[in-house]
Parts: C-alpha cells; structure tokens; sequence
C-alpha cells in the first residue's frame, strides 16, 4: 500500500457459490468399533477401551467442551456417519462430497441434523475409522440407531472466492462460509481462531487430502483451556491444499472436529475449512464465541427444522 493512502474498506469475500451443484448421497450411521488394535498401550503404558470410534454420542454437541483423553477417545459430537457399513474403513463418496454445514435427513425425509466434522483417512484396514459427524436435532437422537440409512444434501466442492483464487476453501457449505468471520481487508483476508498451531505440532493426518478426515494436534497443551468442538484452529506454515504438509510462509485453518486421544501420535483433530499463502490469508487470535463453528452450525440448523415445519405446515392445510 502506497504511503498515506487509505486502507481500502473491509468486507466479506466474494464467492462462486450460485454455481455450486448439490448432490443427495447416501450413508449410515456407524457402529461402535471395538477393534484389537485399539487395546495398544497409550502413552501411560494401560490398555484401555473406550468410547468414541463410532455410534451415536448422547447429549454430546458442537460448542462442548472436547472432554478428557481418560474418558473418551477420538470423541466426536451427535452420529458418527460411515459411507458404507463395513471392515476394512474406506473414503467413500459421501466423505469425498460432504461439507460441514450440509443437511442430513433420515430415510423417511425428515431432518435429523448437519455435518459438523470429518475424521480419518487413506488406510483402508486400520482401525481408525473414516466418520463424518452429525450435529444432530436433540429430538433425533432417540428414533436413530447404527445401521440406519440416512441421506447427506452434499454442497461445496468447487466452492472458490473468485477476489482471491489463492485462498482455496475445503470441506464447507456455502451456507457455513457466512459464519466464519471472514473478512478482507486490502488485498489480504483475515479469519478470527482460538488458536495458532506450528506445522512442527501437527501429528496423525499429515499428508492426506485437506477433504480427507483431519490433522490431529500433537499435544493438547498447544491449545486453550477449555477447548471445544468446533472452534477454528489455524496451522502456522502448513499448506492445506499440497496434502496438509509443511510449508513456510503458508497457513490452514479449520474446525476441531473431534476431541483427543491418549494413543501416542494423535490429538484433538481439526478439519480443513480454508488454506493460502500468509500474505493473502491472516489468522487472527480472538477468543470469543466468533472464532467458532459452532453458533453458525446451530444458526443453519434451526433455519433447516424450520423450512421443515413450514413444509408439513402446507402439506397438512
């Protein structure tokens, strides 16, 4: 910027989404995986089962706290979702095309919930699973159990800010991208986070497709106290979009997707939303309820339940 010219006004990026294509695929609800492998000793040297590779997560949501290595293990929020019931774990394409933020329905039609996270990756026969979470309708938990069929209204591949191409968006609805706090300011934008990660830190995840799973934090004392799902982290020298690897000058920021493990070489994992060089993206420190998902995932949420009820509200009049 020249000296003494004013800095151009700050405003919301713009973006390609009138253009998107929005694709029904199907998925089911996971089972609870109880495999040999995770019997391994964790870092304490004990051997224990716990829950969270699957099922239905009762009473837990976006915006709790992510819990206890000591109590749950890779803990995700709602229903866990898998693209196809079976061993060995694969990406499918429901994990490929779903964003967080996209609707989920159950197999008579009814709204049950949105995406709110990705977990997982290319390792067809490990044990870790490839899930995407359901933030779901507390009123759904109850009539849904593993097994069951449910529909994902898939919507975001392709998703570009057209002032910025270098900045690559991931893994997001267009609908989420409006609660991320996004703003540019000149030629840069910035993105308001919880916390600022270096690549050094990052643990299981690296090297995979930024729409595949997550990239795990090596040790939870990197982040705040009180850390809770869905709030955006950001990766200090790491590129999202060059298969989540180091590289200077670079930032990636997500969404904590699940909660952490005490397994040697995994953490709290956050999925990719967006990724660019740091001169053209910022990640901002801000400790507030903005530098989370988890307000807007409840905002498209209610919008969804109540395009619901005004559609059996017509078709019973």
């Amino acid at each position: 910027m020249t000296a003494g010219a004013p800095d151009r006004a700050a405003h919301d990026p713009r973006d390609n989404r009138e253009s998107l294509v929005t694709v029904t695929a199907r998925a089911f609800i996971a089972p609870v995986r109880v495999l040999p492998e995770l019997t391994f000793p964790d870092r304490d040297g004990q051997s224990r089962i716990l829950p969270g590779n699957g099922g239905i997560s009762i009473g837990v949501h976006v915006g709790d706290l992510v819990g206890s290595a000591a109590t749950a293990d890779h803990l995700m929020p709602g229903a866990c979702l898998e693209s196809e019931p079976v061993l060995p774990a694969a990406v499918g394409d429901v994990h490929l095309l779903s964003c967080l933020g996209n609707s989920v329905f159950d197999s008579t039609g009814r709204p049950i919930g949105v995406i709110a996270g990705k977990r997982g990756g290319l390792a067809p026969g490990f044990w870790a699973p490839t899930h995407l979470s359901v933030e779901l309708f507390e009123s759904a938990e109850a009539s849904l159990t593993p097994g069951d069929s449910v529909a994902v209204r898939t919507r975001g591949r392709g998703l570009t800010l057209t002032d910025q191409p270098a900045v690559q968006v991931f893994n997001s609805d267009p609908q989420l991208l409006d609660h991320l706090g996004l703003t540019v300011r000149g030629h840069r934008i910035e993105v308001p986070v919880r916390a600022v990660v270096h690549a050094g830190w990052a643990a299981a995840g690296l090297g995979q497709d930024p729409w595949i799973g997550d990239l795990e934090v090596g040790d939870i004392d990197l982040l705040p106290s009180g850390i809770r799902f869905g709030d955006l982290i950001a990766f200090a020298d790491l590129d999202a979009a060059a298969d989540r690897s180091y590289r200077s000058g670079y930032i990636a920021v997500g969404a904590v997707s699940h909660g952490p493990s005490a397994r040697p070489g995994h953490g709290v994992g956050v999925t990719m939303l967006i990724g660019g060089p740091a001169s053209q993206l910022a990640a901002v420190l801000d400790e507030t309820a903005s530098a989370s998902i988890a307000p807007g995932l409840v905002r498209i949420a209610d919008t969804l339940a109540k395009r619901h009820s005004a559609g059996d509200s017509q078709e019973t009049t």
